[in-house]
């Protein structure tokens, strides 16, 4: 037996799901500041001048940090409020098209706590970045260059902090691909599951009864039944069963014990007429199928599907089997099992529960079989009511398709969110690392000026290169890999397992995306040095260009 609060029934796993939202958006938030302090620090190293010229007018360091505070934090500011207005015109949007997966009736951009943060974070990031700029600073310097008169050149970032750079966004860029392709493969099985039972000729019938005064029971039972033969009469319905849709059975968890071994299941359970299955398309395992006369009379059999069986009986028979509510209240009140049928999976499950079902009409619902290359629709079907009887009206009518893309909703958003925050990673990566390594280009022009002069041709030149951004890029790919290994526990089971059995898959596609990004950040900037001759380099780093 397992005890569930009633938190987790009603959110489920909602609140680990917004736990890794906030870290994939924390990932990107990662990346995007690496990307920022590259650009800032670059920033930095070309404003020696402008900056020598304060001090030697006499601006104290302090207010060269402030200075630089400031102009960062008037950046941060800019972003946050275009990032508030995108949110302003996003969550209308989600509220609208998304209200029962992402529900966002009680979300205010505009709240102070979520307005506080924001400037909080800003800050802190505007803090930590105008501190790494400043670092980059050496205030005497400063003032006795312009004090001797001397030119000087641009103070360069040192190599230790570029290959930082260039290692934390492949670190927290080949987490992000490696969780969000887990996440993506996870929806993509989901929602293409071979196993979980046909929907497309499935139609869903629920009818009301149009009357002050309620019929007796069995006038409502005959009304029902002819009901029944006037919508199996239709040309374009091949079957009809009185039975709920099995997509929206309600979660109906019976106590069951069996009287061989005294073993307690709970199985899910559901009641159905003698054309469920063939309506269905669940065919028999093992035994027969309800007939009309246990229907009528609401014998005492149950069918139990296969998963249930090979719980119960792994090494024999489930037929003859008895399954009783009561232990104590002997045979004569237990179920007899009569036949075992293939277990039917629901859209988006991972795994086919236990079920057992037991012979009754289900009231007033109904699930319609229809032709292939046939239509049936709302109309057709409330001429037949009106034949039946004035009194009867369509309450639901609702193809099974229709429900299965409502359960799918979450995994359709699953992998929309997958994709986005994958395109995100690899925009943002790509341009970190373009600008960590132009500048690094940069800063080597004349060596490949000179390396071309003494012969070198291009090829020799891009592996130059490449070999110096091998093992920065290569260590942060083996602690991305470390790292989702490491939080693979708090994944959800299905995760672990796509996780555990895809990695090779998984790691070369992350290996693939992020190589070429690499290579293309390389081969851009590269590209324009190799197109001009070996004395136009040399003449340009010479004169600081």
């Amino acid at each position: 037996m397992q005890l569930h609060s009633f938190r987790q029934v009603i959110f489920g796993d909602s609140t680990q799901t917004a736990y890794l939202m906030l870290a994939c958006a924390l990932g990107l938030l990662l990346i995007a500041s690496c990307n920022i302090a590259n650009l800032l620090l670059s920033r930095a190293a070309e404003r020696q001048k402008e900056l020598a010229v304060s001090a030697a007018l006499g601006a104290a360091p302090a207010q060269l940090h402030l200075a630089i505070f400031s102009e960062i934090a008037l950046l941060m500011l800019c972003a946050a409020l275009a990032g508030w207005g995108f949110s302003l015109l996003a969550v209308p949007w989600l509220q609208h098209y998304l209200p029962d997966v992402l529900p966002l009736a009680g979300f205010q951009p505009l709240h102070i706590s979520t307005l506080l943060l924001a400037l909080l974070l800003m800050l802190f990031l505007a803090a930590i970045l105008a501190f790494a700029c400043s670092k980059l600073l050496n205030y005497q310097q400063l003032q006795s260059q312009l004090a001797s008169g001397s030119k000087g050149g641009a103070r360069q970032i040192r190599s230790s902090t570029r290959q930082i750079l260039v290692y934390s966004q492949v670190a927290i860029s080949g987490s992000l691909l490696l969780l969000n392709f887990t996440f993506l493969f996870n929806a993509t099985r989901l929602m293409q599951d071979p196993a979980v039972f046909p929907t497309s000729q499935l139609v869903s019938l629920e009818v009301r009864l149009n009357s002050a005064q309620p019929l007796a029971p069995a006038q409502y039972s005959s009304l029902l039944s002819d009901l029944t033969s006037r919508l199996a009469q239709l040309p374009m319905v091949a079957g009809v069963s009185r039975a709920m849709s099995p997509q929206q059975q309600a979660s109906n968890t019976w106590s069951l014990v069996d009287l061989a071994s005294n073993q307690t299941v709970l199985p899910q359970a559901q009641i159905v007429d003698e054309h469920f299955f063939q309506v269905t398309q669940q065919p028999l395992v093992a035994g027969q199928d309800f007939s009309q006369q246990q229907i009528k009379t609401s014998a005492n059999v149950l069918i139990i599907n296969d998963v249930l069986a090979q719980n119960l009986y792994p090494n024999g028979s489930a037929l003859g089997q008895q399954l009783s509510f009561d232990a104590s209240a002997g045979a004569e009140s237990a179920f007899t099992i009569i036949g075992v049928v293939k277990g039917l999976k629901k859209p988006g499950a991972s795994t086919v529960p236990p079920r057992v079902y037991r012979p009754l009409h289900s009231g007033n619902s109904f699930i319609l079989a229809v032709k292939d290359g046939q239509q049936l629709d709302r109309l057709q079907v409330q001429r037949a009511l009106a034949q039946v009887s004035p009194l009867l009206l369509i309450y639901q009518f609702e193809a099974l398709s229709q429900q299965q893309s409502q359960l799918l909703q979450g995994h359709y958003l699953t992998a929309i969110a997958a994709l986005i925050l994958t395109i995100l990673s690899m925009v943002l990566t790509a341009v970190g690392l373009y600008g960590v390594i132009h500048y690094h280009v940069q800063l080597r022009r004349q060596e490949i000026g000179i390396r071309l002069a003494l012969g070198a041709n291009n090829s020799r030149i891009v592996r130059l290169l490449l070999r110096d951004h091998s093992l920065p890029l290569g260590i942060g790919l083996l602690s991305s890999v470390g790292l989702v290994f490491a939080i693979s526990d708090q994944l959800q089971p299905q995760l672990q397992q796509i996780l555990l059995q895809q990695w090779p898959s998984l790691l070369a596609l992350t290996i693939t995306l992020l190589g070429a990004l690499s290579l293309l950040a390389l081969l851009l900037p590269l590209r324009a040095c190799l197109q001009q001759n070996a004395n136009q380099l040399i003449h340009q780093q010479q004169q600081g260009h």
